[in-house]
């Protein structure tokens, strides 16, 4: 999902000019990487040089696309800027640290970045400048994320409190918090707990 999230990103808030090449044949590539600002992007003309360290880049190792954050050096007096970064898997050195029993298909990589980006292929954080993907984009990298993070776990409270008025509209709604019937402790007289051996006992309320 968080590869996905990128690449609908940068698929929105760069020109034509990348997106042509990022989704060439109009497939869309298998993006990863971490996009907190651990890199520094030096501007020299239309391009930035990249430079950083980025840790639990998931997927990084089945990627086409990688990227990163970085706040820009601009020259003295100006402003610096929050800017997330792409550039293909090849311009990336992969740090070799993920064998988790388990989770090593996840490739969870720690990687650097030491190279030069396009400007086209960035785009500032705060105030993307939107090309495609209609007036929800207008929304920014914050709020569509916080909104991917609710509905990916939809028992949060924001979400469950959005719906509080609307309780036909909440497919949790009657659920205890384990996901069974409310109504299967109701009028019972009992609740269920562990017993020594992990059966259930029950309990006088």
């Amino acid at each position: 999902m968080a590869g996905a999230t990128a690449a609908c990103f940068f698929g929105a808030y760069c020109p034509d000019s990348f997106t042509d090449e990022m989704i060439a044949g109009g497939v869309v590539p298998v993006v990863a990487g971490q996009f907190a600002p651990n890199g520094t992007a030096v501007p020299n003309g239309d391009m930035y040089r990249l430079t950083g360290k980025y840790s639990f880049g998931s997927g990084v190792a089945h990627a086409d696309w990688v990227g990163g954050g970085a706040f820009t050096a601009p020259p003295e007096g100006e402003q610096a800027e929050f800017r997330l970064m792409m550039m293909p898997r090849s311009e990336v050195e992969l740090l070799g640290n993920w064998d988790v029993l388990g989770l090593r298909a996840t490739s969870s990589y720690d990687y650097s970045i030491d190279a030069d980006v396009p400007a086209h292929a960035t785009f500032e954080f705060f105030s993307p400048t939107r090309y495609r993907g209609g007036p929800m984009y207008d929304l920014g990298v914050i709020i569509l994320t916080e909104i991917r993070c609710m509905l990916r776990s939809p028992a949060s409270t924001n979400w469950r409190l959005s719906r509080r008025d609307h309780p036909h509209r909440d497919p949790l709604h009657g659920l205890d918090h384990r996901g069974r019937p409310e109504s299967h402790r109701r009028g019972s007289g009992h609740r269920q707990g562990p017993g020594p051996h992990g059966r259930a006992v029950g309990h006088r309320r």
